[in-house]
């Protein structure tokens, strides 16, 4: 009878052991996931700096104003006009 119910609760362990495994195994991959995610993130913000900061070394160079507020460049019309 002893014999028995430590049979029993030796399964139950072995299946609340399961169980936690199994959970452990999701929450790996879920972070592995999240983490893949992340960086490929800080990679897009990388090369959309990196694009940013040729652009506006190309803008410097021609010469040309660079609007601070949205991160485009325009020509200063005003500067060319006078002097033609």
């Amino acid at each position: 009878m002893v014999q028995a119910a430590a049979d029993i609760s030796k399964e139950e362990l072995r299946t609340q052991f399961a169980r936690k495994e199994a959970d452990n195994l999701r929450l790996r991959d879920q972070r592995e996931q999240l983490t893949a995610e992340v960086n490929e993130r800080k990679h897009k913000d990388n090369v959309k700096m990196a694009s940013l900061d040729e652009l506006k070394g190309l803008a410097e160079s021609r010469s040309v104003s660079f609007c601070n507020c949205c991160a485009c460049y325009a020509a200063d019309w005003m500067g060319q006009l006078r002097s033609e």
